[in-house]
């Protein structure tokens, strides 16, 4: 067998690269740092203080958001820290060269523990409560 039968013609051009993500920009740091760190520390103080608000779900409530104590907080917290780190994980990890093969796993870990907390809040709601 010839030469370029295995690697081909040498006029023909080479096929494109995977393209690797550019350096976060300032947009990537404001979205996947600052704003997700709202949810991700107020997240943590739910934890803490077993003490959260949430939108009120009653109908014909006076107030937009309800009061949560005990472990329908607790839950609220992993909420909060979960879609925190799923915006900090797209946001950021992508636009990264070095972790941009990395990021959909830890988006894929937050968006687990984002359903285990939204099951264990509506089961506190709902069958315990």
């Amino acid at each position: 067998m010839a030469w370029h039968q295995f690697f081909g013609n040498e006029s023909e051009p080479l096929p494109d690269l995977p393209h690797t993500p550019e350096p976060p920009t300032a947009q990537a740091w404001v979205d996947g740092i600052v704003l997700a760190s709202v949810p991700v520390l107020y997240g943590a103080v739910c934890l803490v203080t077993r003490h959260a608000w949430f939108l009120n779900m009653r109908r014909g409530a006076g107030s937009l958001l309800s009061e949560w104590f005990g472990r329908p907080a607790l839950a609220l917290g992993i909420i909060y820290i979960s879609l925190g780190l799923i915006a900090h994980f797209h946001c950021f990890w992508s636009s990264r060269p070095v972790l941009g093969s990395y990021w959909e796993i830890g988006e894929a870990v937050s968006t687990v523990s984002l359903i285990g907390g939204l099951s264990w809040f509506i089961f506190e709601v709902l069958w315990v409560l």
